[in-house]
């Protein structure tokens, strides 16, 4: 790498040429195992992407500035460091709508890693191509909702993560957000639990955690306090549903 090109690999912040908007088609692979390198082309290929690949942060940086990228897989551990990190700067500089964290650590920590650093979904090493897809697919359908949600006396703005109703407005947390609007966008059907794992954790089982019961929690608590005629209603071995 060129002393110019080390000059401009340090972030993704600062001012930055044009290079027009996300183009989700145009993906990065940010990945420096040589065999995942050529599975994972292949399978992103097959999905009709054009596959921009990456070996450290540093390259990685590079492809952010000089492409319209929509949609990121990142590895943790990489050569130059976390791949965390480019995460964070992603989101810092709203570079990039799509980010997957795509490691072979299955660990709940690494897990809370990704996905607090800003990824919209963890996808474990080895995985099943078909699976592969099925996220991709999955992370790009809640992306291409509206950017409003509205059922009965609540609305939920998904930009700005906003719950607003007769009675105020809450603020809600990315999980908080992806739970309610699976939710309201089902309403007034029941949802299954495992269809909320999976939606908005990307789990394909039941990971034994409270993680969906506690969000649940603190979504119930801020509907109500927006709308006090809509609330959560769970049903057990069936789902939850939203009533408003």
């Amino acid at each position: 790498m060129t002393d110019d090109a080390d000059a401009t690999a340090g972030n993704l912040t600062g001012d930055e040429p044009t290079i027009g908007p996300p183009d989700e088609r145009r993906v990065l692979l940010l990945e420096d195992d040589l065999s995942v390198i050529k599975w994972a082309a292949r399978v992103l290929e097959d999905m009709g992407a054009t596959v921009r690949v990456a070996t450290t942060l540093a390259e990685a940086r590079l492809v952010l500035r000089t492409e319209p990228i929509g949609l990121a897989l990142v590895d943790l551990e990489l050569p130059d460091g976390r791949g965390t990190t480019l995460v964070r700067e992603i989101r810092e500089a709203g570079r990039v709508p799509l980010v997957i964290v795509f490691s072979a650590h299955a660990h709940d920590d690494a897990v809370v890693e990704g996905l607090a650093a800003g990824a919209d979904d963890y996808v474990s090493k080895p995985v099943a191509a078909s699976v592969l897809r099925a996220r991709i697919d999955a992370v790009r359908r809640r992306h291409r909702h509206p950017l409003r949600l509205s059922r009965g006396s609540v609305t939920l703005h998904l930009d700005s993560r906003r719950l607003e109703g007769p009675h105020g407005t809450a603020s809600l947390t990315r999980k908080e957000a992806d739970l309610l609007q699976v939710l309201l966008a089902s309403t007034p059907a029941l949802v299954p639990r495992e269809v909320l794992l999976k939606e908005v954790w990307g789990y394909d089982f039941d990971p034994g955690t409270s993680v969906l019961d506690v969000t649940l929690t603190r979504v119930r608590a801020k509907l109500a306090q927006v709308a006090h005629d809509a609330r959560i209603a769970s049903q057990r071995e069936r789902g939850v549903q939203v009533l408003v």
